[in-house]
């Protein structure tokens, strides 16, 4: 719920950003871990709302969902195979990042919210506003 509105449109952006750890894969279909971090991101899904839908200054924010995604393949060098000729497969993402900036109206903002952590976000996570 944001409170303290004025009558002006409203939006709402939320973006992700983190890494993905991909399997390597040889020619032959053997895996093994691969070594790095590959950074992806950031995701960025902007909600606008109309000004009608503010109420003596209130309105519950729901917005459009940020979805961090990753390619299905990096190469092995990317991935951190033991040999640059396999190919990184099977992403398993890690977000480190999220920030929601409210904008009222959209140009001026009046929040900027995030959580950020290096090793990774999990669960319900507070944004420091």
């Amino acid at each position: 719920m944001l409170a303290g509105l004025g009558n002006e449109d409203l939006l709402a952006t939320v973006s992700v950003s983190g890494f993905a750890v991909y399997q390597c894969q040889n020619n032959g279909g053997n895996t093994a871990p691969g070594q790095n971090k590959v950074l992806v991101g950031p995701a960025v899904a902007p909600t606008f709302i109309d000004s009608s839908a503010i109420k003596n200054g209130n309105l519950t924010l729901v917005t459009s969902p940020a979805v961090l995604s990753a390619p299905e393949t990096v190469t092995g060098a990317e991935a951190g195979c033991p040999n640059p000729n396999w190919t990184g497969v099977n992403p398993t993402l890690t977000v480190t990042d999220i920030s929601l900036v409210i904008e009222q109206p959209p140009g001026t903002e009046i929040f900027n919210c995030s959580a950020s952590n290096p090793a990774g976000l999990s669960g319900s996570v507070l944004l420091t506003c």
